[in-house]
């Protein structure tokens, strides 16, 4: 038996170093190439990276002086193509002969290297010199990922064409991600807004105009044993909106992992059914790099555009991302403090109470319009696979208040339902009839067979003057509605972004 093992092992041997020396032919999804100088005072190691993940964007990444205070990176996404070159540069030149070498003269000064290398099906190839004599082929590799990464970098980054190309394969898989969006038994990540706001001209004449915007979002960092990160991040947004025969769509993609604005295509069509398109590009720092138009399904001639920088749009992006921000990702919003004069508690309460049966009969009869007049938020989420879906839906009831030469949207009254297969809230909000400022609040809660009420009264300055609270614990007097003015400044921020916005 030991003889048979003497005899094998030499094979097995041979067998191991050869597939070592086997350039894998599987997906590159990392390759790079490091410079570290040594007895060169805040001189750090200086790299090149080619991240290019499966499913995610790829990108190249520039480092100088890692590790010391000097150090800066900066990054510039490429395309699947350039990955693929990258790939054939690599296999071409057979670098699997070089996994595993490691060459240290133990030189005093000089320069240390390294090249790097993962593919898809978990194989590595890693090489590292410190040598006045490395192998040719070391050298060559070295060379040919620092040449191509550094020229992706530069020539990527300032060629129009490229980041056009760029942003057409993220527009792609943004595409391929909101398609995807909810299916294979994965939770869905998306918050959907809805508009309603009508125009009575006369009896005969109703303008119903109707705007729906939907985002689509995913988590910024993968989760892990010990983290989660409840940050979103968008990187899709739709928009439809219709009045009277007259309808405009538009897309926005955004970065998927920066979420800056990368690119805006509108598309306008009359009740004549004459249809206006227009795409505009834009770079990282936001500036219009390239603008298209079609009208009546011809392409128009750059020549003939007038000059524009795409302003309104990234404006109405910003816009509409910072409503996104607001209802997804956890954030502070100031509340305005106030020194109006107050009434007396009885006087207060008995006008909360007669407003809040005056609103409640004004949502019933919306509900039946035939010309309603509100907006709804239906957000679809999840912390982590292994948490459960959560569904927040919110509707706002709103009336127009005129305000000199028009008018501006004034909300009057917020419902909120917030379950999950674990718990069921419902919340309401009542506002002043006058002033934009919550003057009542109520939330139920059902968790686990338990029922939880609070029910908070506010004075004019915000100031809560009763409760009533019904809680398993007879000692839990609330927190004096603060949770609840946060929320609701939330909400009608949002609210304004929306109903009020003149964009």
């Amino acid at each position: 038996m030991k003889r048979k093992l003497i005899v094998l092992l030499p094979l097995l041997f041979v067998f191991v170093a050869g597939m070592a020396q086997t350039t894998p032919k599987s997906q590159l999804i990392y390759c790079s190439c490091a410079e570290t100088p040594y007895g060169i005072p805040d001189k750090g190691k200086d790299y090149y990276e080619l991240i290019a993940d499966v499913g995610k964007t790829p990108k190249v990444v520039k480092c100088t002086d890692a590790g010391t205070r000097l150090e800066t990176k900066k990054e510039y996404a490429v395309t699947a193509d350039d990955v693929k070159r990258m790939q054939q540069l690599l296999q071409d030149l057979d670098v699997g002969k070089l996994n595993g070498y490691n060459q240290d003269d133990g030189m005093t000064g000089g320069h240390s290297y390294r090249v790097y290398m993962e593919y898809a099906d978990g194989q590595k190839i890693n090489a590292t010199w410190y040598t006045h004599d490395p192998k040719e082929l070391a050298v060559t590799t070295y060379n040919t990922i620092l040449r191509n990464l550094s020229a992706f970098f530069t020539q990527g980054s300032q060629s129009k064409d490229g980041q056009i190309k760029r942003i057409r394969e993220v527009y792609a898989d943004a595409k391929k991600m909101v398609a995807a969006n909810g299916k294979e038994g994965k939770a869905p990540h998306d918050m959907t807004i809805t508009l309603n706001d009508g125009t009575q001209v006369d009896e005969d004449f109703i303008i119903n105009e109707e705007t729906e915007l939907k985002f689509f979002f995913k988590k910024k960092n993968e989760p892990t044993s010990y983290l989660i990160d409840p940050t979103s991040i968008c990187y899709f947004a739709t928009e439809e909106f219709s009045a009277h025969g007259h309808l405009m769509n538009r897309e926005w993609l955004f970065d998927p992992e920066k979420g800056h604005l990368l690119f805006v295509y509108t598309r306008t069509e009359t009740d004549a059914g004459h249809v206006i398109e227009y795409r505009y590009y834009y770079d990282e720092q936001g500036k219009l790099i390239e603008q298209k138009k079609k009208e009546g399904g011809k392409d128009v001639d750059e020549d003939d555009l007038e000059p524009y920088d795409g302003g309104m749009e990234r404006t109405l992006a910003k816009t509409y991302l910072g409503v996104f921000e607001t209802m997804i990702n956890p954030n502070d919003i100031k509340q305005v403090a106030s020194k109006l004069q107050t009434t007396s508690k009885a006087d207060r309460l008995k006008m909360i109470k007669s407003t809040y049966a005056n609103a409640k009969d004004k949502v019933s009869k919306n509900n039946k319009s035939e010309l309603p007049r509100d907006m709804r938020i239906v957000i679809h989420d999840q912390l982590a696979e292994d948490y459960p879906p959560v569904t927040d839906d919110v509707k706002f009831y709103f009336e127009p208040d005129p305000k000199d030469d028009g008018y501006r949207n004034h909300c009057y009254f917020i419902v909120d339902q917030h379950s999950s297969m674990y718990f069921k809230e419902y919340s309401e909000f009542l506002l002043d009839p006058t002033y934009d400022k919550l003057i009542f609040s109520y939330t139920q809660t059902i968790e686990e067979g338990e029922t939880y009420e609070w029910r908070y009264y506010f004075d004019e300055n915000g100031k809560c003057i009763d409760r009533k609270v019904k809680t398993p614990d007879d000692d839990d007097e609330g927190d004096s509605g603060v949770d609840d003015k946060e929320q609701f400044s939330k909400y009608l921020k949002v609210f304004n972004l929306i109903a009020n916005s003149s964009m």
